[in-house]
């Protein structure tokens, strides 16, 4: 699986339109910066035919890395 960027959407844009690549970068940029309002604004956004984006709370995840942390120290500590 590869990694497609954003300058690699605007530039294929941009060819099969044949519109302006600065037009295509700022409609691209303002349709993402949407994106990102709406998530941070707790909606949900839904595409027909494409996908379903919302926000999640990611903070029950923050102990899970401290937890895993301990319990390495802890076997660590019982093999000495």
């Amino acid at each position: 699986m590869s990694t497609t960027t954003k300058k690699e959407l605007i530039d294929r844009i941009t060819q099969s339109t044949q519109a302006k690549r600065a037009l295509v970068k700022a409609t691209v940029q303002d349709f993402l910066g949407e994106i990102i309002s709406e998530l941070a604004k707790g909606n949900r956004l839904e595409f027909r035919d494409f996908g379903v984006f919302e926000p999640h709370d990611m903070t029950a995840h923050q102990g899970w890395h401290k937890t895993r942390r301990l319990s390495n120290e802890s076997m660590s500590q019982a093999r000495k």
